[in-house]
């Protein structure tokens, strides 16, 4: 993963006091994320597919992700210029490496789709090689033949919205590690669509509606997890507002105490979910230890960290425990949104990136919690 900087601070946690990250990567998260799939039609591993002869779920999720990432690649061919949606055997027009870094776009000629949907349909030709790689298939495979259409800036938002749809659908479908990469699958397409909506200036685009499932009789532990994770979510927030006020950076203030809002929001939710399911939500620790920014730009960095390990985790519960996906999956959404806000990248796959060397603990047995610790304690520096 790309890490913009480091949240969590880098001396031994005391007593009461644990690092930001280390929250954010609990061990008890993400344990069967790494497993391969057996008894479904294939054995899957990320990049790795050895079909069965009876295929299933997931060999029908896998096979129809693979289509409609080359259809998403070739409609955003017929956005740059001097490009046709011909099948070539791989990417059209720029030919971009497959680092959205190095995207490029030829110059702008009369009628053409604005520079940044230009600039967003190289990108998401970039991310494709990534994406078709991790599901196995051939990233140089041929494009389908499209016809370019009167607005192809407009065919690309809806090839993506598409996609977002078609992958939603399927990880209710699958299998956990499958079901963990079509949620980062349809989040970058997401990202993308934001990103093409902001160009064009249209809605921005959305998740399905949930499915609205009993929940009563379900395990609390996930949420717990997620709870943990949203704690010290809201309190490097509540610093993170603090260090841009001293910084003088009003935007950096009112977008930290935004994220500061989605967070608290999240954790009221989870904390809701949990009581109904009969079990007590777990209390904030009374601190964290959280690295202290000396300036804006390393505020920044740490906002856009927070939020690349907060996709890891809830990208992790996708494929832990499927009766919570929905939740976890709009949790890895609102992450990866996140990140761009601070201005983090678009990545191919958010949530699946190597979470790093930060030490691992259960979030879920911290015996350095006070138990009778005020959960908005830790956020006093939000001011």
């Amino acid at each position: 993963m790309r890490s913009g900087g480091s949240v969590g601070s880098a001396g031994p946690a005391g007593p009461g006091r644990r690092r930001v990250l280390t929250w954010l990567v609990g061990a008890g998260i993400g344990a069967g994320a790494a497993a391969g799939l057996t008894g479904c039609g294939l054995r899957w591993e990320p990049g790795t597919v050895v079909p069965s002869a009876t295929p299933g779920p997931d060999d029908t999720a896998r096979t129809g992700q693979i289509a409609t990432t080359l259809r998403i690649r070739a409609v955003a061919a017929t956005v740059l210029p001097g490009t046709d949606a011909t099948p070539t055997g791989g990417p059209t027009g720029s030919e971009p490496s497959g680092d959205p870094a190095s995207a490029t776009v030829p110059p702008r000629r009369s009628g053409e789709a604005p520079p940044a949907a230009q600039t967003l349909a190289a990108t998401v030709q970039a991310v494709a090689t990534p994406q078709l790689q991790a599901l196995g298939a051939d990233p140089d495979a041929p494009d389908p033949v499209v016809t370019p259409a009167p607005e192809p800036a407009t065919a690309l938002a809806d090839a993506l919205a598409a996609g977002v749809d078609d992958a939603f659908a399927a990880v209710t479908r699958v299998s956990g590690p499958l079901a963990r990469l079509l949620a980062a699958l349809l989040t970058a397409r997401l990202l993308q669509a934001d990103e093409l909506a902001a160009a064009l200036g249209s809605p921005t685009p959305a998740l399905p509606a949930a499915v609205p499932v009993a929940t009563t009789t379900r395990a609390a532990g996930a949420l717990q997890q997620l709870l943990a994770a949203e704690h010290a979510a809201c309190y490097a927030y509540g610093l993170l507002a603090g260090r841009f006020r001293a910084a003088g950076d009003e935007p950096g203030v009112a977008a930290a105490l935004a994220g500061l809002a989605l967070h608290r929001v999240a954790r009221d939710d989870l904390a809701d979910r949990i009581g109904a399911r009969g079990a007590d939500p777990r209390r904030a620790a009374p601190a964290y230890a959280v690295e202290v920014a000396q300036t804006a730009e390393q505020a920044r960095s740490q906002a856009v960290a927070l939020e690349q390990r907060l996709a890891v985790v809830y990208a992790a519960a996708v494929a832990d425990h499927p009766a919570d996906r929905d939740l976890a999956v709009r949790g890895l959404v609102r992450a990866a949104r996140a990140t761009r806000s601070f201005g983090g990248p678009i990545e191919a796959l958010p949530g699946l990136a190597d979470p790093g060397s930060v030490a691992g603990a259960d979030p879920s047995a911290d015996p350095g919690a006070d138990p009778d610790a005020d959960p908005g304690a830790a956020e006093g520096a939000a001011g």
